[in-house]
């Protein structure tokens, strides 16, 4: 590899909150979808749920983590030179919405009226129990897991468009 694809790699500690991150999500994900092996109100399911929201809670905490190493980054010409502003605008979708689904998360439960426990913290409820607010919180949350899943596959499809077709080094940007 070359000094100057060296230089255009993003820096050690980014490499790994998108490695750590990609495997909460990822266990995030499988978890929730779990949950319809078991039967509503089982202590399985509730099981399920609870690992689903510490793993979606501990993305928003890595998100706010990555945010803030990345704006002190500085190497800004790790993105894609290909398609710069396609990649600008899905950093930007993916940043946005891990930051906003475990706040819809978050409100769903306390509109739902539950308590909210992560890793043996009790989280203040945000908002007063509400049925039709739980009902339109849950909804945004499900749809923009949906959204989650396109970008996801987009990312995915796009390095490996990058290393199998264009066969450039932009894959290993985000490689040790």
């Amino acid at each position: 590899m070359s000094s100057d694809n060296q230089l255009h790699k993003y820096s050690p500690s980014l490499r790994t909150l998108h490695w750590l991150m990609f495997v909460l999500i990822a266990l995030t994900f499988i978890f929730i979808e779990f949950r319809s092996l078991f039967d509503k109100g089982t202590d399985e399911r509730e099981l399920m749920k609870l690992i689903h929201f510490t793993l979606g809670f501990s993305v928003f905490i890595l998100m706010l983590v990555r945010f803030i190493v990345r704006s002190q980054s500085t190497n800004k010409k790790a993105i894609s030179t290909v398609h710069p502003k396609v990649a600008a605008y899905i950093h930007l979708a993916f940043y946005g919405l891990f930051l906003l689904m475990p706040i819809l998360g978050w409100l769903t439960l306390n509109a739902e009226g539950k308590d909210l426990v992560f890793l043996g913290l009790e989280l203040p409820a945000l908002i007063n129990p509400n049925e039709s607010l739980a009902e339109l919180f849950e909804e945004t949350h499900e749809t923009i897991g949906k959204i989650l899943y396109l970008l996801i596959t987009l990312h995915v499809l796009g390095a490996l468009f990058h290393h199998f077709v264009k066969k450039d080094q932009t894959i290993n940007k985000m490689t040790s």
